[in-house]
């Protein structure tokens, strides 16, 4: 389960929370994406770049958005991937096999 709790950036500012679970569910959905590897004969180069191209995608969905809220939603999946999927060291050599 993803964290979804204050995010805060260096200068203090907060992140909206809602807008945190907004990301942190996006994420999750994702990621339980990555079960059907298992069965799959297709699958990604790694977990790592499977996450980013769907965030990207969508990211690419979210058209209403202004600069500053893609750049938050931005933020936030670099917090998760840096800071919350901690179970594996380096997901760009994780692979979904």
């Amino acid at each position: 389960m993803l964290v979804t709790g204050p995010h805060l950036y260096e200068d203090g500012t907060e992140i909206d929370s809602s807008l945190t679970a907004h990301v942190a569910h996006v994420i999750s959905q994702i990621l339980e994406e990555c079960e059907e590897f298992v069965e799959s004969h297709s699958y990604p180069k790694s977990v790592g770049h499977f996450l980013r191209q769907r965030f990207s995608l969508y990211l690419d969905s979210c058209k209403s958005d202004t600069q500053e809220e893609r750049q938050m939603k931005e933020d936030l999946f670099d917090w998760h991937i840096r800071y919350d999927i901690l179970s594996v060291h380096n997901l760009e050599t994780f692979y979904a096999l």
